[in-house]
């Protein structure tokens, strides 16, 4: 059960994350780089 409840919680966060990135609300400084940025996007 918590194998799940951490699956899914690293789902959600990854999700927000992105969603708050893409919609601007958050910005990422110049020094830092993205999942993105290193997988090619």
């Amino acid at each position: 059960m918590a194998y799940w409840a951490h699956l899914g919680g690293f789902g959600a966060g990854f999700l927000t994350a992105t969603l708050l990135l893409y919609s601007g609300l958050i910005q990422m400084t110049s020094t830092e780089q993205s999942l993105y940025d290193v997988l090619g996007d």
